[in-house]
């Protein structure tokens, strides 16, 4: 048996769904000023940016801004800034990939 205002309720929420796709992309996109992005260059923020997707983290005990990254696709990066600048430090051995660190 069909409850009735369940049914009701599921045709009013498709109905808005169906709505809501019709709308044009400007109706529901943000406005961004585009003169408040045009002086931004691109650059290199670490491990994201230069090898790809971070796998593994870990960070000194005693100091935490010094902090190690592994990457998926072989890179190996140590940062003494908390983050803020990164070095390459796994680049002469040939792996496939980090898949953990551990820092003692």
């Amino acid at each position: 048996m069909i409850n009735y205002p369940t049914l009701k309720n599921l045709s009013l929420i498709i109905g808005i769904f169906c709505l809501s796709m019709g709308l044009p992309s400007q109706v529901l996109a943000q406005k961004i000023d585009m003169d408040l992005l045009k002086s931004m260059k691109a650059r290199s923020i670490g491990p994201a940016g230069m090898s790809g997707r971070v796998t593994a983290i870990d960070v000194v005990n005693n100091n935490s801004r010094i902090m190690y990254v592994g990457t998926a696709s072989g890179g190996m990066w140590k940062s003494e800034s908390g983050g803020i600048a990164w070095k390459p430090i796994f680049d002469v051995l040939k792996v496939a990939s980090i898949g953990a660190l551990q820092i003692f």
